[in-house]
Parts: C-alpha cells; structure tokens; sequence
C-alpha cells in the first residue's frame, strides 16, 4: 500500500513577505536600545511580525516608516518627541506597528523630522509627533478632501482633490508660503499666484510646488541660489521659478539640511534638474558649483535614462530611475551614498555623478533621504512604471 505524505502544515500568523526592506548610512544597529552604526551597504531589515507586503517607505530624522499593502503602518528609530507615533520616546531598531483609532487602515504615509502624517483608506487624515503634539496618531481637522501629503522639519502640507494646498506648522522663514512669520496652528490655503497644485515637496527652510500645468514655484528661505536668487534671504511668497526645460515638471524634491540648500525636479519626458548649492558635488553636474537656474543633469541624458523621480538628502540625491535603480551623488559621508567603496576613505569620500546602488539590483519600488541615511523598498516583481504620466 501507498501512503500519501501529509503535506507540512505552516501555521504562521503572517504570510513570508515578498519585497525587501533596506536602510543605509547612519543607522540604529537592529537592538532595542539603539546606538548609531555606519552602514557602507544597504541593510536587509528584519520583518518580524509585518502584516503585509511593504510598498511605500518614507525617512525622517533618525527614524523610518514603510506602509504595507494590508493598510498598516511599521515605524521604527529614534522616539525623541513621539516622532515613531508608538506611544513611548524609547528608540528601537525593530519595525513596530503603530495604532490608529477605530483600527483605521492607511493608504499613504508621509513623515517629517519629528511628526508623521497618514491618510486613511476612508479618508480621515492622522498626525503624531511634535508637530501635533501627539504620542500617537490622533485624527486631524482638515478643510478638504486630501489627495496628497508633505511634511517638512516643523512643517506639513495637504492637496485637495481640487488641487489647493493647504499647510500649517512653522513659518519662522516664510516656508509655508503665508505672509506673516507665526506658528500656523490650523490647516491655511496658501495662493501660489491663483494656480492649481499637482506636487509639493518641503526642505527645512523652504518649499516648491509644481502646478498642473508644469510650472515650478519655490519659497521661503533662500540660502544657496535654491529659489533662483543669487543673494541668501527669505522668498515671502510663491515666485515662479523659470526654468529653461523642454517639456512641464512633474515632481519635485527639496534637500532636507538647513544650509547648502538645493531642489531636483523631474520632467514629463524623464529629464532631471537641479537649482541651489553644489555643494559637495550633490547637484550632479560633475562640479561643486552653485547654481541659480536649475540645469539639466547629463549623465542621465547620455546613458539613455528617464528619471522617474528625484529625491534629495542633506548633502546628496539621488535618483529612481526607468531602469529600475536607484542612483545617488554628492557626499558620501557615514555610507549614506550605499556604497561599500565609501568605507575606504578616511574622510569626505564622495560620488561626482550619479551611481546605481549596485546592491539594491534593479527592483526598486520605493526610496527616500534623509539627513544621514537612506532607505528603500525593493520587489523581484517590479517593474517601473510607464514614464509618460499626468501632472495633475
């Protein structure tokens, strides 16, 4: 007689996830009591207990956040002013879920220094850390219907679906976009020239917005040229930013330092600009000079590449590409570039041009800088996605 062999029963609590989750550069070092290491090459985190697949990922100061495809939300890092939304400033190298009120399920998250902003799948915005006061994600009054998110060093920004933004937070250097320098404690629309909004991305000091027809407008503070003004200073209000580009902008990106400021921005076509301070060789153009009129980055240009969208650190950028790679410039620093070469130097090693992470292959989904670090999300099943998109 033949006997069928029973087929092992698994009866773990969450499905084995699929995608991958990395962090680089000054990093907590994966124990409960966490103290910074350097990591030359990203390293695979531990998704212990994660319900679902990773699919966005975002970085702040000294802290993480990746949402998964089941709606939920992992933080882990520093806890210093509740900015993990857990409930305790006690810092963890381990990803933790955190709790939103009536079980609330996330479709997008996005994090600032020391807060964090989620949007719900029923639409309910939630706000934790400093900027908000919060331990935990508390559910926020909001004038409209949200469509998009950005958050800043002390500041947070929504979209409309009617594509008006709306903002609060710190306005010390105008970077909201409103004319007096107070707090703003509640959501103000800010008018960027009577135009409808499609990207808005925050740095420290200063802000863009890129319209729905593809016109870039920048404000706040103006320390390398960033704002397309030679002397340092503060933009009160929205000013365009004429940009000799062939085709509209479609996303944008501010460095998150407060000195050596620079911003990136994405064209329809997959073209890339940079406009600041070259600081560090972080502009991509080969050189560490300044610019006040965003200049378009070569290398990707001859090598065939479309960028899908830019994303600035401190003292470095980096690019998501069409190929499918990450790509990063500028100083290299505490492995924050994610290049194991950067080990060798005794000091300021760094990347003139843009370079793939090779480690990361080509199946990144998602990525994100801060300061000191990087993170990213990849999946064997990846593939990018069509280059020609809408603005709006």
């Amino acid at each position: 007689k033949h006997s069928k062999k029973k087929k092992k029963s698994v009866n773990n609590k969450f499905e084995m996830t699929k995608n991958s989750v990395y962090i680089w550069g000054l990093i907590p070092d994966g124990v409960e009591k966490v103290r910074k290491i350097k990591q030359w090459e990203p390293l695979k985190i531990k998704q212990k207990n994660v319900e679902g697949n990773p699919i966005k990922i975002r970085a702040g100061a000294h802290w993480y956040a990746f949402l998964t495809d089941k709606g939920n939300v992992y933080t882990w890092g520093e806890g210093k002013g509740y900015r993990t939304g857990n409930g305790s400033i006690v810092e963890t190298g381990v990803p933790q879920k955190i709790k939103f009120p009536n079980s609330a399920l996330i479709e997008d998250i996005c994090i600032g220094h020391w807060h964090g902003l989620a949007l719900s799948t029923t639409g309910q915005l939630f706000g934790w850390g400093k900027l908000f006061d919060a331990k935990e994600p508390i559910p926020l009054t909001i004038p409209c219907k949200v469509k998009k998110m950005a958050c800043g060093l002390q500041t947070a920004a929504i979209l409309s679906d009617v594509n008006e933004l709306y903002v609060l937070g710190s306005n010390e250097m105008m970077q909201l976009g409103l004319p007096s320098p107070v707090k703003v404690k509640s959501w103000k629309k800010v008018n960027v020239s009577n135009k409808l909004i499609a990207h808005v991305a925050f740095g420290a000091k200063f802000a863009f917005a890129i319209t729905l027809s593809g016109e870039v407008f920048g404000w706040g503070k103006n320390d390398g040229g960033e704002l397309g003004r030679l002397h340092k200073g503060q933009c009160v209000l929205p000013r365009q930013i004429y940009v000799n580009m062939e085709d509209p902008a479609v996303s944008v990106s501010c460095s998150v330092g407060e000195r050596y400021c620079h911003a990136s921005i994405s064209t329809l076509s997959g073209k890339c600009y940079t406009i600041g301070s070259g600081y560090k060789h972080k502009l991509g153009h080969g050189d560490s000079e300044s610019i006040t009129s965003p200049r378009v980055i070569d290398f990707f240009v001859k090598q065939n590449l479309q960028v899908l969208r830019p994303i600035n650190g401190g003292i470095h950028s980096s690019c998501l590409c069409s190929d499918g790679a990450l790509y990063t410039f500028g100083c290299g620093s505490d492995g924050r570039l994610g290049h194991k070469e950067g080990s060798n130097y005794v000091y300021l090693y760094k990347e003139t041009e843009p370079r793939a992470i090779e480690s990361l292959g080509k199946c990144v989904m998602d990525a994100d800088f801060s300061y000191y670090a990087g993170c990213a999300i990849t999946s064997k099943n990846y593939r990018p996605p069509p280059l020609h998109r809408s603005s709006s």
